[in-house]
């Protein structure tokens, strides 16, 4: 039952969740995933299945992080149009791009 508090699952009947000291209590499943907790189930997974799962949680929690992680060149669109076009490397020195596209 725990677990099913933490992870938004379910609302406590009284008292809050707090995690690192924000208080986390009815905040909605995708909104604590976010933060990094998400329930986990027991399913039997071969190798590569569980590869793609592994992303799949990386690019619901931190998909910024893991399109850096896992790309050699990366796009910024804004209404159509290009806006950036280059390497992780060169987004993370471009400033202007993070916070006008990416709120970072």
């Amino acid at each position: 039952m725990t677990d099913r508090l933490v992870s938004g699952e379910m609302a406590p009947s009284s008292g809050h969740v707090r995690f690192r000291g924000t208080d986390i209590t009815g905040l909605p499943q995708h909104r604590v995933c976010r933060l990094g907790i998400a329930k986990s189930y027991q399913i039997f997974l071969s190798g590569g299945e569980q590869q793609m799962l592994d992303i799949a949680r990386g690019l619901v929690a931190r998909p910024l992080e893991v399109a850096m992680a896992l790309s050699h060149r990366l796009y910024a669109m804004d209404q159509g149009r290009i806006q950036f076009e280059g390497t992780p490397e060169a987004l993370r020195k471009d400033p202007t791009i993070q916070q006008r596209f990416l709120q970072l």
